[in-house]
């Protein structure tokens, strides 16, 4: 930045300081905005390594599935696994070769999909460990709650599917 001068307050000395430093407010955000530009540039591979992990997961899922008297509904779990493996996939196809009406909805209904599976795990995972547990209305709710979000369009849609 420069050099800047100390010298009246204390008592004649003309000693020089070299700031060579950013303020540590401006240092923290050039690190920031590092950060952000350097996971945006990965983002083909963040949703490449997703998508395998989910993928893994439906796998080890499925292979616990096949074990006799399981107390909890793994199939569910391995189709949640795979199908937001393979949803995670086609996000990643869409950031490379683009994305249109028909194969954005298509995503969404993957994904839609795949939170229900994951939904009816939980639920029949709730039933068999307690004896009881809410009923299949849950996701009818839930399904006409993330609906809402088609109010503000497919950007709302798709947010209140993931959050709901």
């Amino acid at each position: 930045m420069g050099r800047r001068q100390i010298g009246a307050s204390h008592a004649g000395s003309k000693e020089s300081v070299s700031r060579s430093r950013a303020p540590p407010h401006l240092v923290k955000r050039s690190q920031a905005d590092f950060m952000t530009t350097f996971f945006q540039a990965q983002m083909d591979y963040i949703f490449f390594f997703y998508g395998l992990a989910f993928i893994g997961l439906g796998v080890v899922a499925y292979i616990l599935s096949q074990e006799v008297h399981q107390r909890l509904p793994w199939g569910w779990l391995a189709l949640f696994g795979l199908s937001h493996g393979i949803n995670e996939w086609l996000d990643l196809v869409a950031l490379t070769w683009g994305d249109g009406v028909v194969f954005g909805a298509l995503r969404w209904a993957i994904m839609t999909a795949s939170f229900l599976c994951l939904v009816e795990f939980d639920r029949l995972s709730l039933m068999r460990g307690r004896s009881r547990g809410p009923g299949r209305w849950l996701l009818l709710a839930l399904a006409l709650a993330a609906g809402l979000g088609a109010l503000d369009g497919w950007s709302g849609l798709n947010a209140t599917t993931r959050y709901v």
